[in-house]
């Protein structure tokens, strides 16, 4: 189970200036008056802006409100420093509050106050910022390219003093976190230990606890826990000793992880309650929710069935109130703008480019002419001389011309490229939102996983799932093809499963399939193409309740790919058809199988790009057999655990190698 957190707020470019738990009324009174007293825009905008930096730790909520008086005064101003100042505090406010549709709209609103003044600090910080959003988002590309962009500027900008350091040390920390979470624990491990120096030399105690945590969480994934733990208690010795109380919370939540692991329950329980004193007081959802969480997993482990459900109903409630789909889609939706709006500027400015190259050879033959006039005056006092200023201006021009040809060049690949990527990125964004959303899952499979590793920005392989007149239904499929070719057959065919079940109200998974396979090659295989996908659709009464219920009839179709059942420890791989959804040698209608799945039963349903994967010793394929194996020693492991070993097995055998194709595994356990 992945359930070792961070903090982090603690790397975001603004931090706070106070640390009383208490408002200083005396300040608030002095700054009160001053206020009234004030007539200057700019007084009025920093006097606010002190008001807020009373409350931006204890109370963010009025912090943010002070901070919104202030923003709507300064722009009546041209003080774009301050302006940048207090969108990157409301932003985060709004971040330490879990609120992160408004935290991203504020960080956004200061990058671009930032280019606009050419403030490279503050452009630093915002791209740190917004790599923290992609993080969220568990958009790993994008986040590392955000903080890689903040420690390059910030390394440009350090004068080696401490502040300097500080912000070099902060990016070490994002990238190793970020790589951390992209599965790469050797590159995470080196940026960790690489902040962890510069902390331990500039005495930020904060810091170097923070990276003794996230140390510790690397040698935990390698389920190294006994290596894992010393760093967890040392992260927890310092943060006691500097009074960082939301730390402290996060940091015994790491604890009680691995102790949950190591099966000690009863010291998981009581480092997770301790937790929960402190991130209650002080309103820290994120380390409440995994507290709730990891409660929730060891009372199921003690067969305490009631105190599991109890704190299992806390995790999804404040689960919901922290991150939900709608805020997901407004996020990707502000992100998707301020990439077009970027966009549009790079267009004017690759325009001003192409004027300002217009201007030069225009000067250069006007340069020309001169040189021309200049050489025929001198021609009659010095022939010879003429002779070589004329070769001279001749060779100058040409190196001139050639060099603007290839900077123009350069530039509109430079465009170009970055246009294409942009594209690509935003696909992936409505791909994504296209495949089956985590609550639907949870509600019609409460055990299961999703293990999803596309083998570039966007995938062939692909997801769905959907309920319709009491039936949910949900494919795992692997169109032709993968990256940008794949993504298209990818959307395309969801648009035909949804087409079937929701409009012409098909129930039978067979007879979906056979649907899909006509829609495609009505649509795309006139010219011989065999385009089309390989999968498996299951379907259930939604009235079967998969956590309560001894047995469940499903029923699936499945094309080339087929089922695979784990029961009483022993692998059963069930029927297929052996012709792809789409144009091929065979047409014969797809048949609907049955299942009675048991309690204790684990249904697996994967693509073949896991099977394919060259890696090991002697660069083979995986196979299919060494998975179907693989999953039967995980089959018993809760379906957290079960995505991790799979993931960590795969990045293990692919080793130095590409990744050959899209991977796609679902665990389902009845």
């Amino acid at each position: 189970m992945n359930r070792l957190y961070f903090l982090f707020a603690y790397f975001l470019f603004c931090s706070f200036l106070v640390k009383s738990q208490d408002v200083n009324v005396l300040a608030k009174d002095s700054i009160e008056t001053a206020l009234s007293k004030a007539k200057q825009d700019t007084d009025k905008a920093k006097l606010l802006l002190s008001l807020a930096e009373l409350y931006n730790e204890i109370d963010p909520r009025t912090g943010i409100d002070y901070l919104k008086q202030a923003y709507e005064v300064s722009l009546k101003t041209k003080n774009y420093r301050i302006q940048s100042d207090i969108t990157n505090q409301i932003g985060y406010n709004y971040y330490f509050l879990s609120d992160f549709n408004h935290s991203v709209e504020y960080f956004l609103k200061t990058l671009k106050i930032c280019e606009q003044q050419a403030n490279k600090s503050g452009i630093a910080g915002c791209h740190n910022n917004i790599g923290s959003i992609y993080l969220e988002l568990e958009d790993t590309v994008n986040a590392l390219h955000h903080h890689l962009l903040a420690l390059s500027l910030r390394k440009e900008l350090s004068k080696n003093d401490n502040e300097g350091k500080n912000a070099i040390a902060m990016s070490y920390g994002n990238v190793g976190k970020t790589y951390f979470l992209a599965g790469n624990h050797t590159k995470a491990m080196e940026y960790y230990n690489l902040c962890l120096e510069i902390s331990k030399e500039v005495g930020n105690k904060k810091r170097e606890a923070l990276m003794l945590n996230n140390i510790g969480s690397i040698y935990a994934e390698q389920k190294k826990y006994n290596d894992a733990l010393p760093y967890f208690m040392k992260a927890l010795n310092l943060y006691k000793e500097i009074e960082s109380s939301e730390n402290i919370a996060l940091c015994l939540n790491n604890i009680a992880e691995i102790y949950f692991r190591k099966g000690d329950y009863t010291a998981s329980i009581e480092n997770y309650k301790t937790s929960l004193q402190y991130s209650e007081k002080n309103s820290q959802l994120s380390d409440m929710k995994s507290s709730y969480d990891g409660l929730h997993n060891c009372y199921l482990e003690l067969k305490d069935y009631e105190s599991a459900h109890d704190y299992l109903a806390k995790y999804v409630e404040i689960k919901d109130s922290i991150f939900n789909d709608e805020n997901s889609a407004q996020i990707n939706e502000l992100l998707a703008k301020f990439d077009s709006d970027k966009k549009e500027q790079e267009i004017k400015l690759l325009q001003k480019d192409k004027e300002m190259s217009s201007w030069l050879r225009n000067s250069l033959i006007v340069g020309s002419v001169l040189l021309v006039f200049l050489a025929l005056s001198l021609y009659s006092r010095n022939r010879v001389k003429h002779k070589a200023n004329m070769e001279l201006s001749t060779k100058n021009k040409n190196i001139e011309e050639q060099r603007l040809i290839v900077e123009h060049q350069k530039l509109s690949l430079e465009v170009h490229q970055k246009e294409i990527v942009d594209s690509i990125n935003y696909a992936r964004r409505i791909q994504y939102a296209l495949l089956a959303n985590t609550k639907l899952l949870n509600d019609f499979l409460p055990q299961h996983f999703v293990l999803f590793k596309p083998k570039d920005i966007v995938s062939g392989d692909f997801y769905w799932a959907t309920e319709h007149n009491g039936k949910f239904y949900l494919a795992v499929c692997d169109c032709t093809g993968h990256g940008v070719p794949g993504a298209f057959m990818s959307l395309l065919n969801i648009g035909f499963l949804s087409e079937a079940i929701k409009e012409k109200n098909i129930s039978e998974p067979n007879d979906i399939f056979n649907y899909v396979r006509s829609r495609l090659i009505e649509s795309i295989s006139k010219d011989e193409q065999q385009d089309g996908m390989d999968g498996i659709l299951i379907c259930y009464d939604i009235q079967s309740d998969l956590t309560h219920q001894d047995a469940v009839r499903i029923s699936y179709a499945a094309s080339n790919n087929e089922p695979v059942l784990i029961r009483a420890n022993e692998t059963f791989l069930l029927a297929k058809d052996k012709m792809p959804v789409g144009k091929g040698e065979k047409t014969d209608s797809f048949k609907t199988h049955y299942i009675d799945l048991q309690k204790g039963d684990a249904l697996y349903l994967y693509t073949d790009g896991y099977a394919d994967q060259f890696g090991g010793s002697k660069g083979k394929k995986f196979k299919y057999k060494s998975l179907n194996d693989l999953l039967l020693s995980l089959s018993q492991l809760g379906m957290s655990e079960q995505k991790d070993m799979l993931l960590t097995t795969f990045n293990d055998w692919k080793g130095p190698l590409e990744q050959v194709d899209d991977v796609l595994v679902i665990g389902i356990k009845l």
